[in-house]
């Protein structure tokens, strides 16, 4: 229950936030929040039309039923790389590699 609260909590808050993509001249950073988690996200110009774009996703659940014990921790890195052909327009094409650090266990309890 408390991880329903913290999710509604952050997707309130991250509501807000405007994305500060697009056709930037200098960097930008933001959070975000996806089906891989709470995440956090940079890029900076290579040059007019290419951008470099990091990111860091996480996301931790446990859930505890009855006589079992489930953990999940979404963890992904992404390092991509953007072409935006057309000038101001948000439209990209998008090519990269990705870390993903997913885990799953399940316990029983006796």
């Amino acid at each position: 229950m408390k991880i329903i609260k913290v999710i509604s909590a952050a997707v309130i808050v991250f509501s807000f936030i405007k994305p500060v993509y697009a056709l930037q001249s200098s960097g930008a950073l933001g959070m975000k929040i996806g089906s891989l988690g709470v995440g956090i996200e940079g890029r900076t110009p290579i040059n007019n039309n290419i951008f470099v774009r990091l990111g860091v996703n996480y996301f931790p659940l446990e859930i505890k039923q009855n006589n079992a014990v489930m953990n999940v921790t979404l963890l992904s890195v992404p390092l991509m790389l953007d072409f935006h052909p057309f000038d101001d327009s948000g439209f990209r094409v998008s090519g990269g590699v990705a870390y993903n650090g997913n885990k799953l266990t399940l316990k029983h309890i006796y």
